[in-house]
């Protein structure tokens, strides 16, 4: 399949060698699942047309350039009366904490899946200033059930629950702290948008579960750099090997 799609993309193209064959072309590619366009991705990559390392399907597609908060929400299902805050309170985070764009999306998409479930289930809060504990607490186990129904199939032996509640919450409860603590600042923007006091506390998620996932996420990072401690002999001695061939060959 790799093969043939390499062909196709020569044959549209008009191309007459492997090296004129793009990202921009790749990327034309349809998305079809079992396609080859990894495969064809790696072997152009190995093969020096493309001067990068091969990336997935989802990698060759991202946008060229960074979405500002403002695109962010607007590509949103964010109700209109939550924007503002919403997308003042990411363009400060970006300025004040954080930059990672990463970091940004996700914290985008934690308070869109919120907003819309107090739009859905309390249809009469009007902003972010009007949010109270009651409405918080009631998203914890809608989070939950969520976060169950979007995440991937576990494998076999795999635990059911991810972090992926964890996180939501994490940054709502987080969002909600910055927002007043911002908001008690003079002459500051967040003043309209800060609850009379944080909604969510750090008490309110415990005991429901993240303990044991907070424990098995540890458990898996540690797992992990013992199982990198013990390769590292072996990628040393080959990066050693490596060497000594081409200053063999440079010599010859």
């Amino acid at each position: 399949k790799a093969l043939k799609n390499g062909l196709r993309v020569m044959m549209v193209r008009g191309y007459s060698s492997l090296e004129q064959i793009t990202d921009e072309d790749l990327r034309a590619v349809p998305v079809v699942v079992g396609s080859g366009s990894d495969v064809l991705d790696a072997a152009l990559c190995s093969l020096g047309v493309l001067g990068r390392t091969p990336l997935r399907g989802a990698a060759r597609r991202m946008r060229s350039r960074r979405l500002t908060p403002a695109e962010l929400s607007e590509r949103s299902r964010i109700p209109e009366r939550f924007r503002p805050a919403h997308v003042l309170y990411l363009e400060v985070y970006q300025d004040r904490i954080s930059n990672v764009y990463a970091t940004t999306r996700h914290k985008h998409n934690s308070l869109e899946h919120f907003w819309c479930f107090i739009d859905e289930r309390f249809p009469e809060v009007g902003g972010c200033s009007e949010i109270r504990p009651a409405h918080a607490r009631a998203y914890i186990p809608e989070a939950i059930a969520l976060a169950r129904r979007v995440q991937r199939a576990p494998r076999a032996g795999q635990p059911e629950d991810r972090s992926t509640a964890m996180q939501w919450l994490t940054n709502i409860r987080c969002f909600f702290a910055d927002v007043c603590t911002w908001g008690a600042e003079e002459g500051s923007p967040f003043e309209q948008h800060a609850p009379p006091a944080v909604p969510l506390e750090r008490h309110d998620l415990r005991n429901i579960g993240f303990e044991k996932i907070r424990r098995r996420a540890q458990a898996q990072a540690a797992e992990k750099v013992i199982d990198l401690e013990r390769e590292i002999p072996k990628l040393r001695a080959l990066a050693i090997r490596r060497w000594d061939d081409a200053e063999q060959a440079l010599n010859a």
